[in-house]
């Protein structure tokens, strides 16, 4: 972490398959989070739509006017409210450069993930 294009991509890559791994092919039929559906967001949401991403996106806000009805059409499923960043799932986060990385949800979701296993949670 620590750059506002933070990607935490949770499967366990050697060096060398991070070097040589072209994101777009990664991102097709993975599960993708968007933390925040500001501005900076919503060109990545169709971005990633487009490129086969199963995509939910995360706000605090309970309701998004347009913008969810946008997100919606992408496909996109909604996490809205309280509980936002409660049981992350996903096997890619994209942080809104808004939101802190050090955020006690985003945290708990690093420290959950088994790294050991590819992109499996422990329980």
């Amino acid at each position: 972490m620590g750059t506002e294009s933070d990607i935490i991509i949770r499967d366990y890559l050697t060096e060398q398959e991070r070097t040589n791994m072209n994101i777009l092919d990664y991102i097709k039929g993975k599960k993708v989070a968007l933390l925040g559906a500001g501005v900076t967001n919503m060109p990545l949401a169709a971005f990633l739509a487009e490129r086969g991403a199963i995509l939910t996106v995360r706000d605090q806000k309970a309701d998004l006017g347009e913008r969810g009805e946008t997100l919606r059409a992408l496909g996109a499923e909604l996490i809205l409210g309280d509980g936002y960043m409660d049981r992350f799932e996903e096997d890619v986060i994209f942080r809104s450069p808004g939101i802190r990385p050090d955020v006690p949800g985003l945290i708990r979701a690093v420290d959950k993930f088994d790294w050991t296993k590819g992109n499996k949670f422990s329980t």
